[in-house]
């Protein structure tokens, strides 16, 4: 709407006189007479104001879209013209209230924060983990290089089978979550070298595919126009999970003596998280049948 107001403002009926002057020579290369170049005058001066009626006339139907535009009520219109937007943006205070108060962004917000506490965390402690179940800290410093090699490869692979849109993606990070919750509750349960190998790299692998569709998945439920901000809150959120990491990993490895129920504890924490999130399947039933009551039940 502003570059179409703003062009219809600075909008200039060209000159035209210096397109329409006749060269001495023409191109067959034989000199023109003067009553020839007179008749040509003549021409171009009829030419000249029915040129610029035209234009003023484009000129002025720019300029009364416009202005339409810009006086419209909502209220009454609220179906915008293709050529001029005439919704006035919002200001950042009230973009950032909407996100705020949107339960698409809290539990979206809640998901990426247990789930980078959780992904954190074993990077943190899985080399302490595995010395506990007796493998040395040459071997153990393995299980970051494969927890880092398969969140690579999941970053770059794993997204395509969104993209594909053989299912939605929300259901396809659900059902990355609440694998990764499942196998983090287990590890405790995994008292070979292989395994616990192998469960870092699937771990990894879940990590990086859940990492790259945080953005994506807010700008489906917020819109672009909310993106910039909402992130900004969300990984800003995230941070803020960041300062109870010491005191969970301290409270386990110090009062239990053990990761293993710290395991379990992220493991079953991810679970319910995501099953809170799973609750959003159910509105679609929920609409139905409050449809099939309000029409059943007398007003």
């Amino acid at each position: 709407m502003l570059n179409s107001l703003v062009g219809a403002i600075l909008y200039r009926t060209p000159n035209l006189a210096k397109k329409l002057v006749a060269s001495e020579i023409p191109l067959d290369g034989k000199p023109s007479t003067r009553c020839e170049e007179e008749e040509k005058n003549n021409e171009n001066s009829k030419r000249l104001p029915l040129e610029n009626d035209k234009r003023s006339h484009f000129r002025e139907n720019i300029c009364e879209k416009a202005t339409e535009c810009i006086e419209r009520d909502p209220e009454k219109s609220p179906r915008v013209s293709n050529c001029f937007e005439c919704e006035s943006p919002p200001t950042v205070i009230n973009l950032a209230i909407e996100i705020l108060a949107n339960p698409s962004f809290l539990i979206i917000s809640a998901v990426y924060a247990v789930y980078f506490t959780l992904s954190n965390t074993f990077l943190m402690v899985v080399i302490d983990f595995a010395a506990d179940r007796g493998v040395t800290i040459d071997q153990s410093v393995f299980f970051v290089s494969a927890f880092s090699i398969g969140d690579l490869v999941g970053r770059l692979s794993f997204g395509w089978i969104a993209d594909m849109q053989f299912i939605r993606r929300s259901n396809l990070i659900r059902s990355y979550l609440f694998v990764m919750g499942t196998l983090t509750a287990v590890l405790p349960f995994c008292y070979y070298v292989e395994l616990l190998f192998a469960a870092s790299i699937v771990l990894g692998i879940l990590s990086g595919s859940v990492m790259v569709n945080h953005s994506v998945l807010l700008s489906e439920y917020l819109g672009l126009r909310k993106l910039p901000i909402a992130m900004g809150f969300s990984v800003c959120l995230v941070g803020l999970t960041s300062f109870l990491r010491p005191v969970i990993i301290g409270f386990f490895r110090d009062e239990r003596q053990s990761y293993d129920q710290l395991f379990i504890f992220l493991g079953l924490l991810v679970i319910s998280v995501t099953l809170i999130w799973s609750l959003e399947l159910l509105s679609p039933f929920i609409t139905r049948y409050r449809n099939t009551v309000n029409k059943i039940l007398p007003q």
